[in-house]
């Protein structure tokens, strides 16, 4: 107890010694990404030369300067404070502490709420493996904290495999609370291709740094017949030799179809197939002859065509590189 009011006394001794103008400063609402500076005026009072010096904030958010460290009594000197909240988000209020004669301490305080100018939850859209014909859809949410009369213009789709549907409403759960936002509602169509899907959502905004905002959405279509694994990799393969992947199909309900066709668009890329049960499952032998491979990395599709009515071809991914 003794030793804190000791310090409470040389503080006070130091405030009665040096004026600073203002004595705080409050920001009000700022951005996330925002740089806010402000000059402070810090005048010697006493009857005897100061020595100033810098000490830490505590916080990443917010440092200062100060311009000349030695004032001859009623001198005066400029603090510098500059406030980056670098992403922080929050309600915040730091102590600026200047040091005075090695002993002594005097404090700016500065307050600010920080918000982001822009809020989408979630980030992206991961439907995962969707039975072709099965309606599926998901939703987020869209917010500008920091800008209350913020406009969701428009939304665009990358293609036309997607529905989505905006309506402005308020918006619970969310920091810094209850606030007006946009619901998004996305809804995969029924005509999508089978296989793998990567698009993205385009929100167009009045919000002068966030004017648009793309939200990835990915899906896998599927249908009766199961490949496993879709995606098959050659990582570090040499030359000249053949490299071999074997790939399983079969259909789900174990019924009886038959493989057409297969095709790649790499012409050393081959494919092989082998009936295993009662033309209920199969072996896909996938190989890549890198002795007329181009070096590096390459991609392909094997597309294998089949009677099946329910799908009539199903996607095998191939990624490799050839050293």
């Amino acid at each position: 107890m003794r030793h804190l009011l000791l310090i409470l006394a040389v503080i006070a001794m130091a405030m009665g010694e040096i004026e600073i103008s203002p004595p705080f400063w409050d920001l009000k609402t700022i951005a996330h990404d925002s740089l806010h500076v402000k000059k402070f005026v810090l005048r010697n009072k006493s009857e005897k030369k100061v020595v100033l010096a810098e000490k830490p904030t505590g916080c990443s958010c917010i440092r200062y300067q100060i311009k000349q460290k030695t004032l001859q009594v009623n001198e005066t000197t400029e603090i510098s404070v500059t406030v980056e909240p670098r992403g922080q988000i929050g309600d915040f209020n730091w102590r600026v502490p200047v040091e005075i004669n090695q002993n002594q301490e005097i404090t700016i305080s500065v307050s600010a709420k920080i918000r982001k100018k822009f809020f989408v939850y979630p980030t992206q859209i991961n439907f995962g493996v969707v039975k072709k014909g099965k309606s599926s859809s998901a939703s987020l949410v869209v917010m500008s904290p920091h800008q209350t009369d913020f406009i969701v213009d428009s939304i665009e789709c990358s293609q036309k495999f997607l529905t989505v549907v905006h309506e402005k409403k308020t918006i619970t759960d969310f920091y810094p609370g209850t606030q007006t936002g946009y619901e998004v509602t996305v809804s995969l169509k029924d005509d999508i291709p089978f296989g793998r899907h990567s698009e993205y959502l385009t929100i167009h905004t009045n919000i002068a740094e966030n004017k648009t905002f793309k939200v990835p959405v990915f899906f896998y279509v599927t249908g009766d017949l199961t490949t496993v694994p879709d995606y098959v990799t050659f990582a570090g393969i040499t030359s000249p030799k053949t490299f071999t992947k074997r790939v399983t199909l079969y259909h789900n309900n174990f019924e009886k179809f038959q493989i057409l066709s297969t095709k790649t668009s790499s012409s050393f890329i081959k494919v092989r197939t082998e009936k295993v049960i009662d033309e209920k499952y199969y072996y896909l032998y996938i190989d890549v002859d890198t002795k007329n491979a181009p070096k590096g990395e390459f991609r392909d599709i094997v597309k294998v065509r089949t009677d099946c009515v329910t799908q009539e071809y199903i996607p095998v991914y191939v990624h490799g590189f050839v050293k």
